[in-house]
């Protein structure tokens, strides 16, 4: 992804589809998180979004100390790498993420997308900060310089990074496959 060595790497994504609040706050905060890191942004490929990838790569300017890894869509391949690549995840806090969050042990900046259905992103984004593994930004309040900010107080310490990154993965399920065969099986086994 040609990031610069001996940096952090913040990882920002908006799933698939990507996300018009994230892209934003990144296209105007990118001077200054290049500034601290490498950011890979993964910014989606739904056509509705005014935040294009032209306008992304054109904000890339100056002289950056990080590398900007632009991609629409991270490969399966890739979005491993990113994950354990990156010292901070900025992103939405639906199932799959959170679940790649935990599994991988990355710290997070949550920005849950309101409303949904059952309001599962904010529920899910207030158990990752139940378990220290998360700082959550409400949608509404997410702006460049808010994100510039966040990603600079937790980048500057390490510990809390650390402990933000034990309490991921202590989210993550030990031995789920096993736990659903138990369940099956004993389920099963009653007349």
């Amino acid at each position: 992804m040609g990031l610069v060595p001996g940096i952090p790497t913040v990882l920002v994504t908006g799933g698939a589809l990507g996300s018009e609040v994230l892209d934003q706050a990144v296209h105007d905060a990118l001077p200054q998180l290049l500034r601290l890191a490498n950011v890979i942004h993964q910014c989606g490929v739904a056509s509705a979004l005014t935040t294009t990838f032209a306008s992304l790569a054109a904000a890339h300017r100056g002289d950056p100390v990080g590398a900007y890894a632009l991609s629409e869509f991270l490969e399966a391949d890739l979005i491993g790498d990113a994950y354990v690549a990156s010292s901070l995840v900025v992103c939405r806090s639906g199932a799959g993420t959170t679940n790649e969050l935990a599994a991988t042990g990355r710290p997070a900046v949550l920005v849950p997308l309101v409303p949904t259905g059952g309001d599962e992103q904010r529920r899910i984004a207030q158990r990752f900060v139940q378990a220290r593994a998360a700082i959550i930004v409400p949608n509404e309040e997410l702006t460049g310089p808010r994100l510039a900010a966040e990603v600079r107080e937790l980048l500057g310490d390490p510990e809390r990074l650390a402990a933000m990154a034990s309490g991921a993965r202590s989210l993550a399920p030990g031995d789920a496959a096993g736990a659903l065969a138990e369940l099956v099986l004993g389920a099963a086994s009653r007349p």
